[in-house]
This record gives structure tokens, C-alpha cells and sequence, in this order.
């Protein structure tokens, strides 16, 4: 079972990941040079999957008022993961 430090953990990981990928971005349109449209289109669905994660972990214990179950909530952590090319993972507990 994932205790509130490894939630917490998480949440700032994929938070960092995600700035990173905006950064890398930006610099690109910093030096004139324009990112590939599939690499805008993965930062904006990076975006929504890092936010649709946040806000299950908002909720994660309480799961009669989340809305995500937990295979809905692991097939997100799978999306940042590739998007992303890494290999974070959170384990909860059904």
C-alpha cells in the first residue's frame, strides 16, 4: 500500500516531468526553431493526464466520491510513462 509520502512523491515527479517537457519545448521556440506538432500535441495530453492524476491522488483514499478507478488511474500512469519515456509507477492498493 502506498503510504501519503509516496503519493506525494509521485505527484512532484510527474509535476517535474512535466516541466521539463514544457521547458525542452520552449527552448526550441526560444531559438526559433518549431517543435514537431506531435511533440505539441504530447505536451498538451501530458498536461491532462498529469492533471487527471493529480486530481485522483486528491481523492485516492476516498473511492466512492473519486470517479477514476484504480485500472483507469494505472492506464493513466502508463500514458505519462510513455509520453514521458519513463518509468514511474505508483502501486494502490483496490
Amino acid at each position: 500500500m502506498a503510504t501519503i509520502l509516496d503519493v506525494e512523491w509521485y505527484r512532484l515527479s510527474i509535476s517535474t516531468i512535466l516541466a521539463e517537457y514544457g521547458t525542452k519545448l520552449a527552448k526550441q521556440h526560444q531559438y526559433g526553431h518549431k517543435p514537431s506538432f506531435d511533440k505539441e500535441i504530447k505536451f498538451m495530453l501530458l498536461q491532462a493526464f498529469v492533471e487527471m492524476a493529480n486530481w485522483y491522488l486528491d481523492e485516492w483514499n476516498q473511492p466512492d466520491t473519486n470517479g477514476i478507478t484504480i485500472d483507469q488511474f494505472n492506464d493513466i500512469q502508463q500514458h505519462i510513462n510513455r509520453i514521458a519515456n519513463t518509468t514511474l509507477w505508483l502501486e494502490l492498493d483496490d
